[in-house]
């Protein structure tokens, strides 16, 4: 599955999102699953009217992630499907290492944004 993913982004880099948003005329996008520059690029230059897009990064410790059931398997959790945006900044950081209170703090903060922005 992931090479013939790969092989359709190395023919058409805008493939998977393309697919995810034709036939849709939406004011927000709230895309849970860029995995490639590629993808926030897609976004920036077909979703950027009035407001540019605003990447949010996710993340959990890997202490956290173990103890929700993840273990680390070489040549998928260090290939580009899940490691090619480590190094694309991103507008916001949302943590979730299983302490209620910090994340509903920044889930509002971004839904105070979207909110904002909506305007």
């Amino acid at each position: 599955m992931i090479q013939w993913g790969e092989r359709n982004r190395e023919s058409d880099p805008g493939y998977f999102c393309r697919l995810a948003t034709e036939e849709q005329d939406k004011p927000v996008w709230l895309v849970s699953d860029c995995r490639r520059p590629s993808d926030v690029e897609y976004f920036k230059s077909h979703y950027s009217t009035g407001h540019a897009p605003f990447p949010a990064h996710p993340s959990s410790s890997d202490e956290v992630r173990r103890s929700r059931g993840w273990d680390w398997v070489g040549g998928v959790d260090d290939g580009p499907s899940e490691c090619a945006l480590d190094e694309v900044s991103c507008d916001y950081h949302v943590i979730n290492n299983g302490i209620e209170e910090q994340l509903d703090m920044k889930l509002k903060e971004l839904l105070n944004f979207i909110h904002k922005s909506l305007k």
